[in-house]
């Protein structure tokens, strides 16, 4: 009867530290990339596909009821949304990709807003 354990954990090799490398070219905005080293594959370059998305959405209603039945609502609803994109450099490519509350929570109100307002009316006929 064997005592012994067997490891069932994988093995994996991480990229550009055990094989291959990775070298970020000036600006942060592409990557060199050579898959064995110095074997006989050929280098390629990807460019760096880091983003990160802001969104904020808010609703506010104002419900007025001044008859039974009888209500009127008054609806404003505000989109405020932005996309840093590593790959252009316009964007703030270097803040792509790096999560900062602070800072990206304060970039939303600087950013133009999407205003959306709506009015409904409902009136009891009959009493």
């Amino acid at each position: 009867m064997a005592t012994g354990k067997s490891s069932l954990a994988f093995q994996f090799n991480r990229f550009g530290t055990d094989v291959g490398t990775i070298t970020p070219l000036e600006g942060g905005t592409s990557y060199d990339i050579d898959p064995d080293g110095i074997g006989p594959a050929g280098m390629f370059t990807v460019s760096n596909r880091d983003f990160n998305v802001r969104s904020l959405r808010s609703n506010a209603v104002f419900r007025w009821e001044w008859r039974p039945g009888s209500t009127l609502f008054l609806v404003w609803q505000q989109t405020r949304s932005d996309r840093l994109v590593a790959s252009v450099p316009d964007s703030g490519y270097n803040r792509a990709g790096n999560f900062d509350f602070g800072r990206d929570a304060g970039g939303l109100f600087g950013l133009d807003a999407n205003n959306i307002f709506l009015v409904k009316l409902s009136y009891w006929l009959n009493p």
